[in-house]
């Protein structure tokens, strides 16, 4: 199991993302519009107290933050060793350095990459290519979000589960 950070779009965003994501050939392996969300900060594994401690901070931060406008796309593209299908995410690098320091005194692994927001929109199925036609499609979105949650993901039957441990929604 790992937790994580992130920000999720509206239910409808979701849905419209999801589908403009179909892939006739079976090559990609599409996020369900319940998966899709935008991650903040990776904490990999924790225990009960770090989940405490993050929990707590979390409150802190959602009361003292302003929910951002976040821009999705404008064009899909591929990110990472694994060549998931990804829209860029501006908006959120501020949150994102706010939970940073936020985060600085909990005796958390230091962030390990830079930050780049992105929402996964489909992954390689069984190492076959992304079809041409998927990267540098247009397609995009705005939204508000209402919340930062903790979530956990979990790998049940060769599928990724995600639960939300704890949500905090923003002050404004």
């Amino acid at each position: 199991m790992a937790f994580f950070l992130a920000v999720r779009p509206p239910r409808l965003t979701a849905e419209v993302l999801a589908a403009g994501v179909a892939d006739a050939a079976g090559s990609l392996r599409p996020e369900p519009p319940e998966h899709l969300h935008v991650t903040l900060r990776y904490f990999g594994r924790l225990d009960d107290s770090e989940l405490a401690r993050i929990g707590a901070t979390l409150d802190e931060l959602s009361d003292a933050a302003s929910s951002p406008p976040i821009e999705l796309g404008p064009r899909s593209m591929l990110l990472g060793r694994d060549g998931a299908l990804v829209l860029p995410a501006t908006g959120v690098d501020l949150l994102a350095a706010d939970i940073d320091q936020a985060f600085l005194g909990l005796d958390l692994a230091p962030r390990d990459l830079p930050f780049f927001g992105h929402l996964t929109l489909a992954r390689r199925r069984d190492r076959q290519p992304i079809p041409a036609d998927r990267v540098g499609q247009e397609m995009g979105a705005s939204f508000i979000p209402e919340a930062i949650e903790l979530l956990d993901s979990a790998l049940v039957a060769g599928t990724t589960s995600y639960s939300c441990r704890k949500r905090a929604a923003f002050a404004s």
